[in-house]
């Protein structure tokens, strides 16, 4: 399952899991598409989801955290 199927499963919109996860909708769109995800965003992603980190591993990728 993606990570749109995911939110749109849980009859979320990309502001409402925006705001639960601490970011901007824009960045919920970058990730739906595959663009990178600090393991900070994808831990509170998971959660939001009700999934595993694991269950959205192969659905982006991976950035370094920025200090």
């Amino acid at each position: 399952m993606t990570l749109k199927e995911r939110r749109e499963s849980l009859n979320l919109t990309q502001v409402q899991l925006a705001e639960i996860v601490g970011t901007s909708p824009g960045r919920i769109s970058n990730w739906e598409s595959g663009c990178g995800m600090t393991n900070k965003n994808a831990l509170a992603m998971a959660s939001a989801l009700h999934c595993r980190l694991e269950d959205i591993i192969g659905e982006i990728s991976w950035r370094e955290e920025q200090s």
